[in-house]
């Protein structure tokens, strides 16, 4: 199980903070911490730390070195980043060393260029680190800025138009109902049943004969049939 890092000391030295392109050094501290067992330690998490004003992914680091010792002698390291793993490097030391304040050896690992993902180191077996430092140059910008298109003048709002007038209402003519009624007799003049209808419109249309002719029609219809018959107008 790979245990939490606690960050003993923060202690930002930054050999060398220089112009975009230029290689700098950043140490990352950790004041002879110790470590026993199998630990992971995170590169961009312990940086932040260090160097809480700074991007790490603004940096293109070459090398990685590890200040180091171990107890007998026998500890490893390795570096990841993403799917890139380096060889086991061994960490030089002994039981006495182990114990005092300096003796501390450095491993050095290369970086690959390209490669993406998390930065880790990896102990296995009992080591003291003194402190991490990070190789690399500043990212160059290399999207120039596009330029400012110059702003388009605003059309003129053309005039509008003036609104037609609304024509004048034509006058509405009167209206009339007219009624009209046949009656259906005998040829000898005995009235059977009488019809009536009425029609409305316009005084000078044909309201009269429309009236006229649906009465008519009606009586008609029934004189059909009933024989010796005959429609009359009322």
């Amino acid at each position: 199980m790979k245990k939490l890092i606690t960050l003993v000391a923060v202690v930002a030295t930054v050999s060398a903070m220089a112009r975009p392109g230029n290689e700098s050094k950043f140490d990352i501290q950790l004041g002879g911490k110790t470590y026993q067992g199998r630990n992971s330690l995170s590169l961009e998490h312990l940086f932040k730390k260090n160097h809480p004003r700074l991007n790490f992914n603004n940096w293109d680091f070459k090398r990685v070195v590890l200040h180091a010792k171990s107890k007998k002698g026998r500890a490893q390291a390795n570096l990841t980043i993403g799917r890139f793993q380096s060889r086991s490097e061994f960490i030089d030391g002994n039981n006495y060393d182990f114990h005092n304040q300096g003796y501390f050896h450095q491993i050095p690992f290369e970086a690959p260029r390209g490669d993406r993902g998390a930065w880790k180191i990896h102990l296995d077996g009992a080591v003291k680190v003194k402190k991490i430092t990070l190789v690399g140059s500043k990212i160059r910008n290399t999207r120039p800025t596009p330029p400012t298109r110059p702003t388009r003048p605003t059309r003129p709002t053309p005039p509008t138009r003036p609104t037609r007038p609304t024509p004048p209402t034509r006058p509405t003519r009167p209206q009339i109902t007219v009624e009209c009624g046949y009656v259906l007799e005998t040829l000898w003049g005995k009235d059977i049943k009488k019809f009536r209808s009425s029609a409305t419109g316009p005084a000078s249309s044909d309201v009269r004969s429309r009236a006229c002719i649906e009465a008519k029609n009606r009586c008609l219809h029934l004189s059909n049939e009933i024989p010796l018959t005959k429609c009359s107008k009322l």
